[in-house]
């Protein structure tokens, strides 16, 4: 094993800031996503958007959404062919995160396996593309409502059957139902 190496406090702070992409702004989104491998997405807004947070301080005159944008494409979803990076959750758990699209053939044989765990245990849930039955019921209710009343939170859907353990913590139906909705 080499000898280990002698650097400052100061050498090892610059060499730092360097490699999380802090002491030089990158020029795009698409190049801090290629030097970082994925950057982790949080749809919740405290005081702004987790991807958001990671990628201001990074990128050159970062827009809020740049992110999203930049996957999704600004005002018209980007066709397969034009796209240059995809949301996925990391393997195994439940954190979303934007990767370049590169990185999807190192990803095709863990989707693949939760494929076929799903299948195999007849999952039938928001991880495998799917509503539950009680999900499916009240999403109905939920559309209807957005119908008639407009632009609501999930905090104005009546729903009586409480709250149930979610992924971040217990929830209601109508709350995790809502966030299945297509937007």
């Amino acid at each position: 094993m080499p000898p280990a190496l002698s650097v400052s406090q100061l050498d090892a702070r610059r060499f730092a800031r360097r490699a999380v992409g802090l002491d030089v702004p990158f020029s795009d989104v698409a190049s801090a996503l290629r030097h970082h491998g994925y950057i982790q997405i949080d749809p919740i807004n405290v005081c702004g958007r987790m991807h958001d947070l990671i990628l201001r301080n990074r990128v050159e005159n970062y827009q809020a959404d740049g992110l999203m944008r930049h996957v999704h494409g600004d005002g018209v979803n980007l066709t397969a062919g034009k796209r240059t990076a995809f949301e996925h959750h990391l393997p195994d758990s439940a954190v979303l995160t934007a990767f370049p699209l590169d990185a999807r053939s190192h990803l095709l044989a863990a989707m693949h396996q939760r494929t076929q765990r799903t299948q195999r245990t007849q999952r039938d849930g928001a991880w495998s593309g799917r509503l539950t039955p009680d999900e499916s019921d009240l999403s109905k209710d939920i559309l209807s409502e957005l119908a008639i009343r407009g632009p609501l939170s999930s905090s104005h859907i009546e729903d009586k059957r409480g709250s149930s353990p979610g992924v971040w913590g217990t929830t209601t139906l109508a709350k995790s139902t809502y966030s299945l909705l297509p937007a």
